[in-house]
């Protein structure tokens, strides 16, 4: 829709005079200034941020976790197996 960007407001326009054109893109850049200032400043995100940061440390320390035991847990499965494997032998020749 025209007149949705800054610029596109007095772009086109021959009634608008240069010091309009200059006037509105400066309370435009002054506006977008506000907003950047608030952003930096603001807290409103920080809970956000902190969260994202303790998942992601989670998901690392995890990820990390599985990699050193995932060795372990393979001798572990393959003993199990073994013990399972020989008791059902020994199961079916004594019956």
């Amino acid at each position: 829709m025209k007149g949705d960007l800054p610029y596109e407001r007095f772009s086109h326009n021959p009634e608008t005079s240069d010091g309009e054109r200059i006037g509105t893109l400066v309370r435009d850049m002054a506006q977008h200034f506000r907003i950047d200032q608030s952003f930096w400043t603001g807290q409103q995100g920080q809970d956000l941020t902190e969260y994202a940061l303790m998942l992601a440390f989670v998901v690392l320390a995890a990820a990390g976790l599985f990699l050193v035991s995932s060795t372990s847990v393979v001798t572990i499965w393959s003993v199990s197996n073994t013990i399972v494997t020989n008791a059902a032998q020994q199961a079916h020749a004594s019956s």
